[in-house]
């Protein structure tokens, strides 16, 4: 994700931010290339509350503050993205003990595979960041692991 959005730093002396219009804190822009390919992007931002938003979407669908964006922050010498622009889920310790879904979609025999794998994964994420900081958890959770696989392969076993 780092190089994705150091190339996004790359690109922006591409553009030209254009104030088009100002209405209190809020600037309403058109980032456009210098040359070549004729791209243009409209951005709203608001210069108190720092949140905005602009056309590309990318930080809709990757998460990513775009070149575009990064023009207008360099414009308005906004040095530090601000936190309404940083996707949680890119952040240090974002899965640590966050769930992503309702656990009432967990009834039910109809479970997706990923779902269930999403629910085993956070939940085992929680107890092995528990079990891990003291030896006697740590060798307690080996154990217990050791005795899940078991029941586990038996009951596949028996399946087959």
């Amino acid at each position: 994700m780092f190089y994705k959005l150091q190339d996004q730093f790359d690109q922006v002396v591409r553009f030209v931010a254009i104030e088009r219009h100002v209405e209190g804190n809020v600037r309403q822009l058109t980032v456009k290339a210098h040359s070549g390919r004729a791209e243009s992007f409209e951005l709203q931002i608001d210069l108190e509350k720092l949140t905005g938003n602009y056309g590309c979407k990318l930080f809709e669908y990757v998460g990513l503050p775009c070149c575009h964006l990064l023009k207008v922050f360099l414009k308005y010498d906004i040095l530090k993205i601000p936190e309404a622009f940083i996707m949680i889920r890119w952040t240090i310790g974002a899965n640590k003990f966050s769930s992503l879904y309702d656990e009432s979609q967990l009834e039910g025999d109809n479970l997706r595979h990923a779902l269930r794998h999403s629910h085993l994964s956070l939940r085992t994420s929680i107890l092995f960041e528990r079990a891990s900081k003291m030896k006697e958890n740590f060798d307690f959770a080996v154990l217990k692991l050791d005795e899940l696989e078991s029941y586990l392969q038996n009951y596949d076993d028996a399946l087959t």
